[in-house]
């Protein structure tokens, strides 16, 4: 088992039981991780799996480029009309704080993969970009070939699978990553400005 998925079973095993982890909500599988404000609360679970990606403007991107920051990846698809679209509002919110406290893109890197490349190519992630008022810096919104994309999904132990011809049932998993690359927490679609920030701090003092 890889350490991604390893580490999101067990902080999944913290809350229910294994039959409650593949429950289906809201077009996805939740996954809901401890809580914490400080750094000794979020224990360090194994190295991220370093993806070789392309963002929507064609540049090649890898996990490594942002070495030393604070990464929160998200998993989405720009169809989505369920959790996705919730998890990237909240990320905008999530980067307008980070703006303010002036550590968005020198400090944290958002990230934001696809899970349907076949569809979400680069223009149509900059369409998506722009729908929800992303800012250019500090946050990647990345696309690949298939094969790359479901290595990625694999080793990040994100679960999709399609249920009609624009929609997929999935994973929903928000990783933070600190500047060494190793996983401190797993969000589902608890993930909040005011939890996340306070945990990206917390790293940020601790390194």
């Amino acid at each position: 088992m890889n350490i991604a998925l390893r580490f999101i079973r067990r902080q999944w095993l913290t809350f229910l039981t294994v039959a409650t982890f593949f429950g289906i909500c809201c077009g996805g599988i939740t996954l809901h991780a401890l809580k914490g404000t400080s750094a000794q609360s979020l224990p360090m679970e194994g190295k991220a799996y370093n993806f070789f990606l392309v963002n929507s403007n064609g540049n090649r991107v890898t996990l490594g480029d942002s070495a030393g920051k604070v990464r929160l990846v998200a998993f989405i698809y720009t169809r989505c009309n369920a959790s996705c679209p919730v998890v990237t509002s909240e990320m905008v919110q999530l980067q307008k704080g980070l703006e303010r406290q002036g550590i968005m893109g020198n400090h944290v890197e958002l990230i934001s993969i696809t899970m349907d490349p076949a569809h979400d190519t680069e223009s149509v992630l900059r369409s998506y970009e722009k729908q929800f008022g992303v800012a250019p810096v500090g946050w990647e919104f990345l696309t690949g070939t298939q094969q790359a994309i479901d290595q990625t999904l694999k080793q990040y132990g994100i679960y999709v699978k399609k249920v009609d011809a624009t929609q997929y049932v999935h994973t929903i998993a928000e990783f933070l990553i600190d500047g060494q690359g190793n996983i401190r927490k797993v969000y589902g679609l608890d993930i909040s400005e005011t939890s996340t920030e306070n945990d990206i701090e917390s790293l940020l003092h601790s390194e």
